[in-house]
């Protein structure tokens, strides 16, 4: 990585304390009129000088430039430079002020200690900037100012000044940032928190502005959390109406097109599917529906172990009248249940009423988070079973592999959640994953769960082990979950191909592999006899 910089010339560019030389043309990129171009610089500044948030001394020598390319009015994307400020002093303020840290190449630096005091140096850009005409300039200039002005209570009050007249996101974002500066300065904790006080129980304000008041409020004294906070939250939740400030879930999401998702696209040659698939899920999970999301899982984590409260909370979530509240409480819902234990029946009830056939977006993530749930999904059974019978009978019996992406992953999670619940009427939908070939690999993971059809599966199972490639390492996990679905479904038809897995591994000297495959052959006990003469050799490798 640093080799990376010192090949644009970083060293031309002088100290944190103001630029010093040119500046490098991918840099400059970023102000460039084609989006392309300024798409390409963004990317290449954040993988090469903020890597995962990493700060490193060329980091905090750009900052000029940076706050240089904000304050212009010629800069065509000023909301992402001010973000990519935002984000580098957020992650200085994280690291500790003492400390020292090394660069790639063992260089002990102390860089964000220098960035943030380029940025602290010039926190009054801040204050102009929330007074922009452009909202995406902003907003993250909102975050800003509850972070890097030396003067907290200055920052409150510019901050109460913005919320007349501002849209409703920008009043949220001075809401929590006002609760922010007081966590941070507690010489503005009592004004700051007085202040959130009364705007929440101002009923001229929109409701989402009073529950964010009262969940930020909860905030700065977490410890005087009392029983009447979550009623008044559901009752806050209930006056909300949908699509008021850009909620619902996007309606190319329930026409069937997933977002940022090329339809029918595949993954990159040489790339597991498995692992795509997992980036795919991340890019999921980091989508936000409602405005009101960050604030309701500011608000679990407030309530933390008070599972009853949070229950009532979600309660309300689920069954709300934002259809895009609802859906981002799904996640919030697979979360409690799987982290804290109780009965959590009434729970996956509301999760399994989340199925409507119309909206195979949001029924694919009912689904996966059913599928994770294992046992305890066991109430949304037949819900499972009723949602993929009507996507059978709508799509056709082979709705498994349908050319509608969204349409096959909402079928395919709920298959898989069927599945591990060892339920066979999963079975049709799985055999027809592993017939066509098309994701046979989800398919795979769930066929050990359906012992009761090993008849079925088990030579289809040995057929996609026999063509497995041994010596393409993308192949691998496939591999690996072949031979596990073979030990689990334990019959000597098994045996015979876990057999051959093993001399096709020795063979490619694949041992870690052949450790996998000779595990599943002693999972299946005295039904594996017919291995001995493979396995015996192998007792002095």
């Amino acid at each position: 990585m640093i080799s990376e910089l010192d090949s644009v010339g970083w060293e031309s560019m002088g100290h944190a304390s103001g630029p010093a030389g040119d500046v490098p043309g991918w840099l400059t990129g970023m102000a460039s009129a084609d989006p392309g171009v300024r798409n390409q610089a963004f990317s290449h500044f954040y993988s090469a000088a903020h890597h995962q948030g990493d700060v490193y001394p060329c980091t905090a020598a750009n900052l000029p430039f940076l706050f240089e390319m904000a304050d212009s009015p010629a800069t065509p994307d000023r909301g992402s430079v001010i973000e990519l400020l935002l984000s580098i002093g957020r992650e200085s303020l994280d690291m500790d002020p003492e400390g020292v840290y090394f660069t790639p190449d063992g260089t002990e630096s102390r860089a964000h200690v220098d960035a943030l005091a380029v940025i602290r140096g010039r926190a009054e850009a801040f204050v102009r900037w929330v007074k922009d005409i452009d909202p995406l300039v902003r907003r993250p200039a909102i975050e800003g100012l509850g972070l890097f002005p030396g003067d907290s209570a200055r920052a409150v009050e510019v901050l109460r000044g913005l919320l007349p007249g501002s849209g409703t996101v920008e009043r949220l974002l001075v809401v929590r940032t006002v609760a922010t500066v007081a966590l941070r300065d507690a010489a503005v904790h009592g004004a700051a928190a007085g202040w959130l006080d009364v705007l929440a129980g101002d009923t001229r304000q929109v409701p989402e502005v009073r529950l964010a008041a009262l969940v930020h409020r909860a905030r700065c004294t977490p410890g005087e959390l009392g029983d009447a906070v979550v009623p008044a939250v559901v009752g806050l939740l209930r006056q909300i109406t949908p699509g008021e400030i850009g909620g619902g879930v996007d309606a190319s999401c329930r026409a069937g097109a997933e977002p940022g998702v090329a339809e029918g696209s595949a993954p990159s040659p040489g790339v597991p599917p498995q692992i795509a698939a997992a980036f795919e899920g991340l890019e999921r999970q980091g989508r936000v529906h409602a405005p009101t999301t960050s604030l309701l899982e500011a608000f679990h984590t407030l309530l933390d172990d008070r599972v009853p409260e949070r229950t009532a909370l979600l309660t309300e979530q689920l069954q709300g009248a934002d259809p895009a509240m609802r859906y981002d409480a799904i996640r919030m819902a697979r979360d409690l249940i799987s982290q804290w234990r109780g009965d959590h029946t009434g729970l996956v009830v509301l999760l399994a009423g989340c199925f409507l056939s119309e909206d195979a977006y949001t029924c694919a993530s009912v689904a996966e988070a059913l599928g994770s749930l294992g046992p305890v999904s066991e109430p949304a059974r037949e819900a499972l079973a009723s949602y993929i019978e009507a996507t059978r009978a709508s799509h056709g019996p082979h709705v498994w592999a349908s050319p509608d992406r969204l349409v096959r992953r909402a079928h395919q999670e709920a298959v898989r959640a069927l599945a591990r619940l060892g339920d066979l009427r999963a079975l049709p939908s799985v055999l027809t994953g592993l017939d066509e070939a098309t994701d046979a690999w989800r398919a795979v993971q769930v066929t050990g769960h359906l012992s009761g059809a090993a008849g079925d599966l088990t030579p289809r199972l040995s057929k996609l082990l026999a063509e497995v490639d041994f010596l393409d390492p993308s192949q691998s996990m496939s591999a690996g979950a072949l031979v596990s679905a073979l030990g689990q479904l334990a019959g000597p038809m098994d045996a015979r191909a876990l057999t051959s897995a093993v001399t096709a591994t020795v063979c490619h000297k694949q041992w870690h592999m052949a450790v996998s495959a000779l595990n599943a052959l002693a999972s299946l006990g005295p039904a594996a006899a017919c291995a001995l003469e493979v396995v015996r050799p192998l007792a002095g490798a």
